[in-house]
């Protein structure tokens, strides 16, 4: 559980650390080769560590008290007298915390270099994908003028051969 969010919050990290000019034009070519880039890899595997740094360092009770403002506002706070105000998160993230920063930017070069990969073959996919959503369009469409050509005609059962969900 711990190492899934500590990875989500690597990738999270890793996006939210995208030159942002290449995110504005969607170009996904150049997003690819930045994602492939080592220095870029480095940079963000490095940004990743400090964050996954700073995420173990946040103390737990401001977290816990806010998650039960949240789910009650009106409820009175008394089970924070268990919680140290003092602990961290890798206080209680179990005996992998203290090697997951490491582990994360270790990670993070090879998973940018992957997900660069499979930008690539994305924008290699595009035109087909781009074709194969003009023919899917034009089919719902098409399907719905006739329901709606065929509801101003009248004919409540002009799809007769489509089960509804209650015969399925």
């Amino acid at each position: 559980m711990t190492n899934r969010f500590l990875m989500s919050a690597a990738v999270l990290g890793a996006l939210s650390l995208a030159p942002v000019p290449a995110l504005a034009q969607s170009d996904v070519a150049q997003i690819a080769t930045q994602m492939r880039d080592p220095q870029m890899q480095v940079a963000v595997a490095s940004a990743v560590r400090a964050m996954s740094d700073a995420i173990l360092n946040m103390r737990v009770a401001p977290l816990a008290e806010a998650i039960e403002t949240a789910r009650d506002p009106l409820r009175e706070r008394s089970d924070y007298d268990r919680v140290d105000p003092d602990a961290r998160l890798r206080d209680y993230a179990g005996r992998d915390a203290e090697e997951m920063p490491e582990r994360l930017s270790r990670r993070l070069p090879a998973m940018m270099g992957a997900m660069g990969g499979m930008a690539d073959a994305v924008e290699q996919m595009r035109p087909v994908l781009q074709d194969m959503s003009r023919q899917m369009g034009a089919a719902v469409g098409a399907s719905i003028a006739g329901a709606r050509g065929a509801a101003e005609a009248g004919d409540d059962y002009a799809n007769d051969d489509i089960p509804s969900a209650v015969e399925e």
